[in-house]
């Protein structure tokens, strides 16, 4: 890593690029200090699964710009075997969730099923409302040393552009205490807004009041809730506090912008989503999003600042075109997220919270999901009458 000190010495190298470069990399920083500073569980999970995603893409993005730009291989970038699994990483982001692979292994394992009442999911919930499912991360590698590679070598990225611009660490630390001074009211408001209770909950209890749902639309809102509802609540939390950095006449960097962005990654696929569904659903959601957004320049606009996660070549943004941007993108995604909130249905009823103790109990004792199968009946009605098993 130590190679792309030369990074803004590269004369073919355009300012906007590290610009853009230095804003996804210092607000993922950002965003990691304050998941470090969290104290509950549940919202710590919430937080890093925001940026775990958009760490691979920005990380494999830089890697091939850096490449193209005869900065550094790729091979000598990552640390050994990393390479590989970021590629793979990325694509998930991507795929089709429909006829996947998968999501079919997924659904197996978990013991997924659409129409009976069986306990089959987690959910996280706050105050009465879905936060998230267990089904988009289930059995996903929990390969800590990985992650923590990815993230430190945003970093690192980061701090190698701050030497490469000749900022001392110095002012660096200043930086990040004049940010951390404007953020810190915004941690604990963050922390109850993100943070849940856990429960054991039923696939077909969470669909029971939608009698119109097809198989599809449920994949899809199992699989993509957390990734759409996620960018509203963070971008809700940061809205009072406008955070913008500049550094000289050249570097400009926004939340609000680092945000626009990663909305125009989640249109981009949402998009291709509906449009492979093809349930009657799918097509009342495109025909309320085609009569809300009328402005028949917005999915060129939004594919365009889109394409700028590939730092290879950024293009700037008129002011219309960001004013097309703000007003339409969240009505995109409010209309989304309205189809997920009338879909669902969130009851924790006293055997949720017994299925719930049960299910902890198991764990305690170290039982996994085969054991709990095999001899079921006996270990619920033992710990219904005793409380333990």
């Amino acid at each position: 890593m130590c190679k792309i000190i030369n990074i803004t010495e590269n004369k073919e190298l355009k300012i906007e690029t590290i610009n853009e470069i230095l804003q996804d990399s210092f607000f993922f920083s950002l965003l990691l200090r304050i998941k470090r500073s969290l104290k509950e569980v549940e919202a710590k999970s919430y937080l890093t699964m925001f940026i775990k995603q958009l760490s691979v893409v920005y990380i494999y993005e830089l890697s091939v710009c850096l490449e193209n730009y005869g900065i550094i291989k790729k091979d000598y970038f990552y640390k050994p075997n990393m390479k590989k699994r970021v590629k793979i990483e990325r694509q998930c982001l991507h795929q089709s969730i429909f006829n996947s692979d998968k999501i079919t292994k997924k659904i197996l394992e978990m013991g997924i099923d659409l129409s009976e009442l069986v306990y089959d999911l987690n959910i996280v919930v706050n105050d009465g409302k879905l936060l998230y499912t267990n089904f988009e991360d289930y059995n996903e590698d929990k390969d800590l040393e990985f992650w923590n590679s990815i993230f430190y070598l945003n970093e690192e990225v980061l701090e190698t552009i701050f030497k490469a611009l000749r900022i001392d660490e110095q002012s660096i630390k200043i930086l990040y205490e004049k940010i951390s001074e404007k953020v810190k009211d915004i941690i604990p408001k963050l922390e109850n807004y993100i943070n849940g209770k856990r429960y054991s909950y039923s696939v077909f209890k969470l669909f029971s009041n939608s009698k119109n749902l097809e198989q599809p639309d449920k994949i899809f809102i199992l699989y993509r809730y957390r990734l759409i509802t996620s960018i509203m609540h963070i971008e809700k939390i940061f809205s009072s506090i406008p955070i913008e950095i500049h550094i000289g006449d050249i570097i400009n960097l926004e939340f609000k912008t680092y945000l626009r962005k990663y909305k125009s990654l989640i249109i981009d696929i949402i998009g291709n989503d509906l449009m492979k569904i093809n349930t009657s659903n799918s097509k009342i959601i495109i025909d309320k999003i085609n009569k809300k957004i009328t402005n028949k320049n917005f999915y060129a606009v939004n594919r365009k600042l889109r394409n700028n996660v590939h730092y290879t070549n950024i293009t700037s943004l008129t002011d219309d075109e960001i004013q097309i941007l703000d007003y339409n993108q969240n009505n995109y995604l409010l209309i989304i997220t309205s189809f997920f909130e009338k879909s669902i249905n969130i009851d924790i009823d006293d055997e949720s919270i017994m299925m719930t103790n049960f299910l902890k109990c198991c764990r305690e004792k170290g039982m996994v999901k085969e054991d709990i199968d095999k001899d079921y009946k006996n270990l619920y009605k033992k710990f219904y009458f005793t409380g333990n098993i």
